[in-house]
């Protein structure tokens, strides 16, 4: 994780948006105030900034829709039922 200033921020943007297209966490912190994170966002994007899911996404989401409206899928009843079931994948 990488934590900035907002000004050093500001000076070497182009730097910190690289390491964020290499996936590095960075943090940029406002004095006396909030801090941010800057990630990529990979989906689309309207004008308004409200985030819609790609077409790919979108099939996706339907189809586990489909099958969760089919009742099909793994049923975990317990804790450990659940951690088979991701050690299984």
């Amino acid at each position: 994780m990488t934590i900035v200033s907002n000004k050093e921020f500001i000076i070497n943007q182009k730097r910190y948006f690289d390491l964020a297209d290499e996936g590095k966490q960075i943090v940029i912190r406002r004095r006396n105030k909030r801090s941010y994170t800057l990630a990529p966002i990979d989906e689309d994007v309207d004008e308004e900034g409200d985030w819609y899911p790609s077409p790919e996404m979108e099939a996706k989401i339907e189809r586990a829709l489909a099958q969760a409206e089919r009742k099909e899928g793994v049923v975990c009843k317990t804790y450990e039922d659940s951690l088979k079931f991701f050690d299984s994948l």
